[in-house]
C-alpha cells in the first residue's frame, strides 16, 4: 500500500496531546481515504490510537491500538516544546501497517 499524507493537525491542551492525519492510500485494487487519530493522555485509559477509512459517507474504524500498547509518550502535554509529528510516528506506522493488512 502506498500512502500520501494530505493534512495533519497536532494540538496540546490540558493533560493530552493529539495528532490527526488524513491520508490517501492506494492498493492494487483501490484508492482509500484514511484518517489517523492519536490521543495521548496522562490517564492511560483515556488515550487512543485509531485508523479509519471513509466509506463515501462516514469514517469507519479499521483498527486501533490499545492504550497500554501505544508507543506515544504519555507526558507529551507536559513537555515545554510543542509535540511534533515524529512524537506520534511509531503508532502511526503501526496503524498504517494494520490498515494495509485489512485492505489487502
Amino acid at each position: 500500500m502506498n500512502t500520501t499524507t494530505r493534512h495533519t493537525q497536532i494540538a496540546k491542551a490540558g493533560q493530552n496531546a493529539r495528532y490527526s492525519a488524513i491520508l490517501k492510500a492506494t492498493t492494487a485494487t483501490a484508492t482509500h481515504k484514511l484518517q489517523i487519530e492519536i490521543k495521548t493522555d496522562s490517564h492511560i485509559a483515556q488515550a487512543h490510537a485509531t485508523i479509519s477509512r471513509h466509506d463515501g459517507s462516514e469514517w469507519k474504524i479499521l483498527a486501533r491500538i490499545l492504550p497500554q500498547n501505544m508507543a506515544t509518550a504519555q507526558d507529551l502535554a507536559y513537555r515545554h516544546q510543542a509535540p511534533q509529528a515524529a512524537d506520534f510516528k511509531a503508532d502511526a506506522t503501526i496503524l498504517i501497517k494494520m490498515a494495509e493488512l485489512i485492505l489487502a
